[in-house]
């Protein structure tokens, strides 16, 4: 065997070895990609935590209204008045307007107008003294007021007081004697849902319209020689339906034996 062609071989397969380790080494560099890295991604079931941040310019749907409506804040005004039975100052609040018209329409005789103020229902009751007579005391309705000044019939309106006779008048008689006998529209004194007249004939008003508000037109009296035995008063009574307040009671006072 020839020696220099041996080591002329030898060379060569270790030169080809050389570029084969180079070629592959240039490959891994420049070709081959590196391993996938795994992106933690959140399951199906998973939200995230915050609600995303919306871009500049995009539109936001409006929150839907809630299905249920938040309770209304208490209404500052006062609580309905259910009755009349009340303090002597919250009467006068609720009813001096009212009967300061009804008593000019008495003073007026303006019944087409009067009748305007009684309770649609239960009328309006005539008493001849503060013992309301329930039996006796005679009840008109709103229809039937506006004629009575010109009717010309005598009702029974109760007794007299002392004597026990039987009351005969017509309705403009009995208006006269047991209405509007004074001038009440401007008294000495006027009370709400307080008595101020002291006879010795019992006092069943407040039995009688245990829900009402009684208004009370007063003198004390007129002559000095009677030292206050001529003093006279008129009641109007007031029941509220539907928050308005109706006539249903005329009862005049005065001292009796």
């Amino acid at each position: 065997m020839n020696p220099k062609r041996n080591w002329m071989t030898t060379i060569g397969i270790v030169t080809c070895v050389s570029l084969l380790i180079a070629g592959c080494a240039e490959n891994n560099k420049s070709g081959s990609s590196p391993a996938p890295t795994h992106t933690a991604e959140a399951s199906p079931s998973q939200k995230p935590a915050t609600s995303p941040t919306a871009s500049a310019g995009a539109s936001i749907a409006p929150t839907p209204s809630p299905t249920s409506k938040p309770s209304a804040a208490p209404s500052p005004t006062a609580p309905a008045v259910i009755n009349g039975n009340v303090p002597s100052e919250q009467a006068k609040k609720l009813i001096s307007e009212r009967s300061a018209e009804v008593i000019a329409a008495i003073k007026a005789k303006d019944m087409k107008k009067l009748a305007t103020y009684v309770h649609p229902e239960l009328g309006v009751r005539f008493s001849p003294y503060t013992y309301v007579d329930m039996k006796n005391n005679l009840v008109f309705k709103a229809a039937q007021l506006t004629n009575l000044l010109t009717d010309p019939t005598e009702h029974n309106w109760g007794e007299h007081d002392g004597s026990g006779d039987s009351i005969k008048l017509t309705f403009a008689s009995y208006y006269d004697k047991y209405v509007y006998n004074h001038d009440f529209a401007t008294p000495e004194k006027i009370s709400y849902n307080e008595s101020i007249a002291k006879g010795n004939m019992i006092n069943n008003t407040r039995t009688v319209y245990p829900t009402s508000i009684v208004v009370e037109y007063y003198f004390s009296g007129f002559d000095k020689k009677f030292e206050g035995l001529d003093w006279a008063g008129l009641k109007l009574v007031f029941e509220n339906q539907n928050n308005q307040w109706y006539l249903v009671g005329i009862v005049h006072d005065q001292w009796t034996v």
